[in-house]
């Protein structure tokens, strides 16, 4: 059995939800700020707008377990960036 999905250009307005909000905690080591957080959920939905009217409705969730981040400074100290990485993982009912 084979499924035609829609392909091509699309736009894509996404809404989140914050089903179990992150709690970070920011800490100071040296002059170095990191930004530590885990155990969220967040739900998420969009609806693929193709240019030929076609449309691609998408749900799914996230749950992050361990992220840690470090805060990027310009020139003035002020932050201007996070860097980092996230584990978790996701599901697409």
């Amino acid at each position: 059995m084979e499924t035609s999905l829609p392909v091509g250009e699309f736009t894509c307005p996404i809404t989140f939800e914050r089903v179990r909000p992150p709690h970070p905690i920011v800490k100071e080591e040296g002059g170095i700020s990191y930004v530590v957080q885990g155990d969220y959920e967040l739900a998420f939905q969009t609806v693929l707008r193709f240019a030929d009217a076609s449309e691609l409705p998408i749900k799914g969730k996230l749950f992050g377990e361990n992220s840690q981040k470090v805060v990027v400074r310009d020139a003035a100290g002020k932050p201007a960036a996070l860097s980092g990485y996230t584990q978790g993982r996701s599901e697409n009912p």
